[in-house]
């Protein structure tokens, strides 16, 4: 028997395979109908980096934290990365409200959007669009959900982007993207493309070895930010004590 939360932590470190393998596609429905399940199974949080930002998040708060589930069991969250506000995810939304200059205007792709926290932020700096992209379709409705609360308006694709080019896209944030060695190399490689095609990329992480052990990054990634995790985060994200942002050169 495994918690919620030590099973999404597993699985955290498992979706990069199932990102590289899935071919997913737009669905045509709304995902509107998810969202009573999302709001069964969270609670509004904004003990976060970024509390202007309120998100349908499982907290300790909630039933879903502890509550046991069998392995190879299938859960009605599915897979719940986007119920949990990861920390590179806080410290790029945290960076873009400080720096709101960075979104506005700008045509935006938040890639493996989880919360849609990092849409948000940009919405409300400014941006002209937001796209909060995911393979993950609860992602999508939790996204589509927390703008609601949020009182933005974001668009959504569940199309897998890795390799696209992005051409409706002037800024590119990855939030908590970078943590399997074989998926890191794979979105470098992307992201370098992008930059060298005049895209703005900036990434959220911890400091995960993959942001600063990989050879396609080593030379491209420069350091823009620093951010102290509220105490909330510290216990729950693998004794992570800061989070950075990073921009490709």
């Amino acid at each position: 028997m495994r918690s919620l939360k030590f099973q999404a932590r597993l699985l955290f470190h498992r979706i990069g395979i199932s990102l590289l393998k899935r071919n997913a596609s737009s669905l045509n429905s709304s995902h509107s109908k998810y969202w009573e399940l999302i709001e069964n199974y969270t609670v509004i949080s904004q003990k976060h980096l970024t509390p202007e930002i309120k998100l349908k998040l499982i907290t300790q708060e909630c039933q879903a934290w502890n509550q046991p589930v069998e392995q190879n069991s299938p859960h009605p969250l599915g897979e719940p990365f986007w119920a949990f506000y990861w920390p590179g995810g806080q410290a790029l939304s945290r960076y873009i409200l400080d720096n709101p200059l960075i979104a506005k205007r700008k045509r935006v792709l938040d890639f493996g959007c989880g919360s849609g926290a990092l849409s948000i932020a940009a919405l409300k700096s400014g941006a002209k669009f937001s796209v909060a992209n995911d393979i993950d379709t609860m992602a999508i409705a939790a996204s589509q959900l927390n703008a609601q609360i949020n009182a933005v308006e974001l668009n959504v694709c569940e199309d897998n982007l890795i390799g696209s080019d992005c051409a409706d896209f002037d800024l590119i944030l990855v939030g908590d993207m970078l943590y399997d060695s074989a998926l890191s190399d794979v979105i470098a490689a992307w992201l370098m493309k992008l930059r060298l095609a005049g895209k703005v990329i900036l990434v959220g992480d911890p400091g995960r070895g993959p942001v600063g052990n990989s050879t396609l990054f080593a030379n491209s990634l420069c350091h823009l930010a620093k951010y102290e995790l509220d105490s909330f985060t510290k216990k729950d994200n693998y004794g992570f004590l800061q989070s950075h942002v990073f921009t490709l050169l």
